[in-house]
């Protein structure tokens, strides 16, 4: 059984036992009062004249964008086919993530690797962590570990940025000969390329063993998410560094990268197929204009804040309990704001915000989701009866967009 609450999608019962992830998103789901009002405890009638509202508020107004946690294949193409129709604005790249990758593998490319094949033929790791890897990727060292049980994996792991002394130990767990050596994110390029320059003294006198070990590998891969670059001043940039320095490892021994995009990455994947661009596109007259800057979620609800006429629709596949749109938003924003997102059919007096409920991607609806590392895309079946009542996003956005 696939778990579709991060993107390592776990298939196996013992990592779905360890994942903190996976147990609080049940919690959550489970917690949920059935008693609640739904979408269809309401009469038929009033979720009519609730969605016709919707209808005219979308023709009348002067800009939409539509923005959110989106997570799988159904819901992107349907979002895309929406925005294409209301000729909306679009980024669903939260805090610029995944786009910030898409950037600098569009520039210069890069030397990426599967799951598998790291985990099958990878002599050292190298995991690059600002203290949030693991919280985004509980399972990760589990899921790399040749052995199972009680049994450890010799191979070397080397701990580049500021874990947190939990992630030193979830880490050592599975392969004891892991080391931790503190370094600013911004900076760990450079170490790099000082601690590799002279590759062919494999040990000296003074070198660390974990040193020797990075030094001596003859398959290096690279574990790292563009999540974790928050501290880093211009994220594509250093992207590109991580890359070159990829690239001139390959010229006397084999190193790539595991890069570990978010369940977001899916939206970036089908955006790409459907328009060629990633992300943070407008459409207008049946084009499609990539506007990088214009679109960026953030950037167009710091311009059309007060407007009135301005509308936000946004839709969350996710389980978390942190709102897409922060509460700063929804209190200043002038225009309407429509969520889709979790159980309870909710709407203020004036109609000006709206809550739609509806089900999670690979839980209580099938979903097509993309794997961390980019390779492979699962269908994820549903795993929960219960949420027959509640349309999924993309039924929702048919509905509006008709």
């Amino acid at each position: 059984m696939l778990c579709c609450f991060c993107s390592l999608l776990c298939d196996r019962e013992d990592l779905h036992r360890g994942c903190n992830i996976r147990s609080d998103a049940l919690k959550t789901l489970n917690s949920y009062d059935v008693t609640k009002e739904s979408s269809h405890s309401k009469s038929q009638s009033k979720i009519d004249e609730i969605v016709e509202s919707l209808r005219r508020r979308l023709v009348e107004s002067t800009s939409i964008l539509m923005t959110g946690r989106i997570y799988s294949v159904e819901t992107s193409r349907a979002v895309l086919q929406s925005a294409r129709s209301l000729e909306a604005s679009l980024d669903a790249s939260e805090l610029g993530w995944a786009i910030n990758n898409a950037f600098a593998t569009a520039r210069n490319g890069s030397f990426t690797t599967s799951l598998a094949d790291s985990r099958a033929t990878s002599q050292t790791f190298i995991v690059l962590d600002d203290g949030s890897l693991l919280d985004r990727f509980p399972r990760l060292p589990h899921a790399l570990c040749l052995c199972s049980g009680d049994q450890k994996d010799s191979r070397t792991v080397l701990l580049l940025g500021s874990p947190t002394s939990a992630a030193i130990e979830t880490w050592t767990a599975r392969f004891p000969n892991t080391w931790s050596v503190p370094c600013a994110m911004e900076h760990v390029t450079n170490a790099l390329n000082q601690w590799t320059s002279h590759r062919k003294h494999l040990a000296d006198n003074t070198s660390s063993s974990w040193l020797d070990d990075l030094r001596a590998s003859t398959y290096t891969s690279i574990l790292w998410s563009p999540a974790c670059l928050s501290s880093v001043s211009q994220p594509d940039l250093w992207i590109e560094d991580l890359m070159h320095w990829i690239r001139s490892q390959n010229e006397e021994t084999r190193c790539s990268s595991l890069t570990l995009s978010g369940l977001d990455s899916t939206f970036q994947q089908v955006c790409t197929w459907t328009t060629g661009f990633p992300g943070r596109i407008r459409f207008r007259n049946a084009n499609t204009i990539f506007e990088p800057m214009e679109s960026n979620y953030l950037s167009w609800i710091n311009r059309q804040c007060n407007d009135p006429n301005a509308l936000i629709v946004s839709v969350d596949e996710s389980v978390k309990a942190i709102p897409f749109l922060p509460k700063s938003v929804l209190d200043s924003f002038a225009g309407t704001i429509v969520e889709l997102h979790g159980r309870s059919l909710e709407v203020n007096q004036n109609g000006s915000r709206v809550r739609l409920p509806i089900r999670t991607a690979g839980y209580e609806m099938d979903a097509t989701i993309s794997r961390a590392d980019q390779v492979v895309m699962a269908f994820v079946p549903r795993q929960s009866p219960t949420a027959d009542d509640w349309p999924t996003p993309a039924e929702w956005l048919a509905r509006l967009s008709t």
